[in-house]
């Protein structure tokens, strides 16, 4: 049992007690950063049958990596630097996907090497539907197959995308900088 003292302004210091553990963690990983850097991002993480992968490192010097950790132990099995991630990657067609900037980037879920990268994207994360990818470019939005990063359909705008697209049936509503909220029909897309 470990005992502590909690102190409150204002109030008298209190004595506690407590039984659990000190680090309740069955493993960790810390991701490498400048000596005296102060915060660094760890993005969500997604998780396969063995793997656990997240962004994570230290921002301020796009020196942000993915890494690809055991399940099991915490391990280490791969790192990829993206120099600054945005948001958590996906898991999709059995790719890595992960939205960085500059660019976003299919990544191989054994290995970490990169399958694919595309320059396009813009700051918010992209939307998952049936199996394809909808971002946000810097004035469009697209539509790309996650296992090849092929842009299957690319939709142009007068003035700079800044949302997530979202589906709507078949409908594709996303936001622009101009304060315009856009619908465009889709339709099905076909491989």
């Amino acid at each position: 049992m470990r005992s502590f003292t909690l102190l409150v302004p204002g109030l008298l210091a209190a004595s506690m007690a407590c039984s659990a553990p000190t680090d309740p963690s069955v493993w960790r990983f810390r991701t490498v950063r400048p000596w005296l850097a102060g915060n660094s991002q760890a993005l969500t993480p997604v998780v396969d049958r063995q793997s656990a992968f997240f962004c994570g490192g230290y921002f301020w010097d796009d020196d942000a990596a993915i890494h690809g950790l055991s399940l099991a132990d915490g391990r280490l099995l791969w790192t990829h630097r993206v120099g600054t991630c945005r948001s958590g990657p996906w898991l999709l067609a059995n790719t890595l996907v992960v939205h960085s900037q500059p660019s976003r980037n299919g990544l191989d879920m054994k290995t970490g090497s990169e399958r694919w990268a595309a320059g396009i994207g813009g700051f918010e994360p992209p939307t998952t539907k049936d199996g394809w990818l909808y971002a946000n470019g810097e004035f469009s939005v697209f539509v790309a197959d996650p296992a090849t990063g092929t842009v299957a359909r690319t939709i142009k705008t007068q003035a700079e995308v800044t949302t997530t697209p979202v589906l709507a049936g078949d409908l594709l509503l996303f936001g622009t900088i101009d304060g315009g909220l856009h619908a465009v029909r889709v339709g099905p897309m076909r491989r």
